[in-house]
């Protein structure tokens, strides 16, 4: 897993072992289109670093999160530290603001990471890196 999601320990879908099929959105937004070497079941989880929501659990109250051992994703600040039912409490506040960012941060996500996601899923016959690009400049709606 990127930096991103690494996070073992931590509550969500990057607690557990990733599997083979597996990919974070920043993973797949980096793969090309079709990759043979990906078997299925093709996962992918789409989180940003700073997304309160993924990574809130009851387990904040009580234990450090892996998310904050060791080296932070993009947009996790390094002043950040776990204490007991301090940092739990900071993160359920975090969720209620959560979506009033610019995509790519917290719990908005780009156009691209969807269309990155996707097209790694399930890539129609064809498809390249630079048509998920066109595709994610397309208006929303």
């Amino acid at each position: 897993m990127t930096g991103e999601t690494a996070a073992a320990g931590a509550a969500g879908p990057a607690e557990t072992e990733e599997p083979a099929g597996a990919a974070t959105g920043t993973e797949a937004a980096q793969r090309p289109a079709a990759r043979p070497a990906w078997p299925p079941p093709r996962v992918v989880y789409l989180q940003n670093a700073s997304d309160p929501i993924v990574w809130w659990s009851p387990r904040l109250a009580f234990h450090t999160p892996g998310w904050l051992r060791g080296p932070r994703g993009p947009g996790v600040s390094p002043s950040l530290h776990w204490y007991p039912l301090v940092t739990f409490w900071q993160v359920t506040a975090d969720m209620a603001d959560s979506a009033s960012v610019p995509p790519g941060a917290c719990h908005v996500y780009s156009t691209l990471d969807g269309a990155s996601a996707w097209a790694s899923i399930i890539p129609p016959p064809g498809w390249t890196s630079e048509r998920t690009a066109a595709l994610a400049r397309q208006p929303a709606g």
